[in-house]
């Protein structure tokens, strides 16, 4: 449980990443029946792909998994991945995320820890702190820890507010009244 605290700590950070980028589509101006312009799909599609492949391939670990001390390596080889598994890793994050987040979840029961996304790619996440001879795949610092309660209680405190407006629907009109 505790390496997969440590990877959704990990993960954490990308998202929000792609959220700077996006386009506030709560304006109106957008393209004619719904459909997305180029500009909605370059910004929300195109440019953060662009910027994940780019950090793997000179930096190879995005920001999260810098501030783990993880990098990604080539599954049989412990080298840099190739260009072309980089690519594949990217497309089968959403190859992973399909079935209710099954290939993601795959990390905890697998024992390289690799998902499905880096058994697709032959890669997998390792750590760069040395570990005197056995291979670690997050760093177990206090911060680490921390981060990952704060995440937890975060996604908590989300399902509580989801669940309560299940319940109840007509809190949410109410609840937004009362802001203003």
């Amino acid at each position: 449980m505790r390496k997969v605290c440590l990877r959704l700590v990990a993960y954490a950070p990308n998202p929000s990443l792609r959220r700077l980028l996006e386009p506030d589509r709560s304006r109106a101006g957008g393209s004619r029946a719904g459909l997305p312009s180029v500009w909605d799909l370059l910004v929300s599609y195109v440019l953060p792909a662009v910027a994940i492949l780019v950090f793997w391939k000179h930096r190879s670990p995005t920001p999260g998994k810098l501030f783990m001390s993880a990098e990604i390596v080539d599954a049989l080889s412990r080298g840099k991945p190739s260009t072309r598994q980089l690519v594949l890793r990217y497309l089968g994050y959403h190859v992973s995320t399909v079935p209710l987040l099954l290939g993601l979840d795959w990390v905890a029961g697998d024992s390289r820890k690799q998902g499905w996304h880096d058994k697709l790619a032959g890669t997998v996440v390792v750590s760069t702190v040395p570990a005197g001879g056995t291979e670690r795949y997050a760093p177990t610092s206090a911060l680490t820890y921390l981060l990952c309660v704060l995440i937890l209680l975060a996604v908590l405190a989300l399902v509580i507010v989801l669940v309560g407006l299940a319940l109840n629907p007509g809190l949410l009109p109410t609840a937004l009244r009362d802001l203003r």
